[in-house]
């Protein structure tokens, strides 16, 4: 994460800074080109996610062509290196599967099936690197990075800036109580998204602010990597089901899908739990904790 914000007066300036450094800490980890790891890729990733959240706690500063143009780019950015990250983690969600159910080794067919795996990360990996991938992201990132110096900022204070975290958590408790209404995968990683971005705000604002923020974010951090780790099993249960059905392995598909389910429910409980004392506050309470 990059420096936080140091005082409360010319708020909206030090985050356009720091959002500055983020992208160029993007920029930083993809300078081997294609011979970027798929540690600097994940790294980049961060630096993307982090811009996104801080960009958002600019909102009602900006011009709203300034904010979707530069939302753009770092969406745009990031999607190079998206199918490369997901490949890995299936690989990772596979092995995390095995540690938590001795079960899930010894299942027919098994070994087959992370070999497929492996080997759809390595075509992604390739597509990423060998194509036009990381040119594209680091074009992209350049773009957006530039076009941060020169935006006009239509207020200077700690209001505007604070505000943007109240609104994020506004839309925190709604992706809440969506969740509680159906609990899809959808719902549940676009709560993810939302406490995410709510952390990370909030981690550039603790130092100015009441110590129940710092904690507040810890809390959310916890939130996020949960339903995050779902979102992971989520996409193995899609691929397994997949690979079952078209690479012709001989898997017991069904007992996979049912331990990717029950880890699942574990992680869905938890943040369900977590997240209904997190939010549990009117988004009014965070206003004036944060002083706005």
């Amino acid at each position: 994460m990059a420096r936080a914000l140091q005082r409360r007066s010319a708020s909206a300036r030090q985050a356009r800074g720091i959002l500055r450094r983020q992208v160029k800490k993007g920029l930083k980890e993809l300078a081997g080109g294609d011979r970027a790891t798929d540690a600097d890729i994940h790294e980049a990733r961060k630096r993307i996610k982090e811009a996104r959240a801080t960009l958002r706690l600019l909102r009602k500063v900006l011009s709203r062509a300034d904010y979707r143009r530069e939302d753009r780019l770092l969406r745009d950015a990031a999607r190079p290196l998206s199918a490369a990250r997901d490949a890995k983690v299936l690989v990772e969600a596979f092995d995390g599967l095995g540690q938590r159910h001795h079960r899930a080794r010894h299942i027919k067919g098994g070994q087959r099936l992370r070999q497929a795996l492996v080997n759809a990360k390595g075509r992604a990996r390739c597509a990423l690197t060998d194509g036009r991938g990381v040119r594209r992201t680091d074009k992209l990132l350049r773009r957006a990075r530039a076009q941060v110096k020169h935006w006009p900022l239509r207020h200077d204070g700690w209001r505007p800036v604070a505000t943007g975290a109240v609104r994020r958590y506004t839309k925190g408790r709604r992706a809440l109580r969506d969740v509680r209404s159906e609990r899809t995968a959808e719902r549940l990683h676009h709560w993810r998204k939302q406490a995410k971005y709510l952390y990370l705000q909030l981690e550039l604002l603790a130092p100015i602010c009441a110590p129940f923020i710092a904690r507040l974010a810890h809390e959310l951090r916890r939130l996020s990597d949960d339903l995050g780790e779902d979102h992971d099993l989520a996409m193995l249960q899609e691929s397994v089901a997949a690979l079952a059905r078209d690479v012709h392995h001989e898997v017991n598909a069904t007992t996979f899908l049912s331990l990717i389910e029950r880890s699942r429910s574990h992680l869905q409980r938890r943040a369900l739990s977590r997240g209904g004392r997190l939010y549990r506050g009117r988004p009014a309470r965070l206003a004036a904790i944060l002083g706005v």
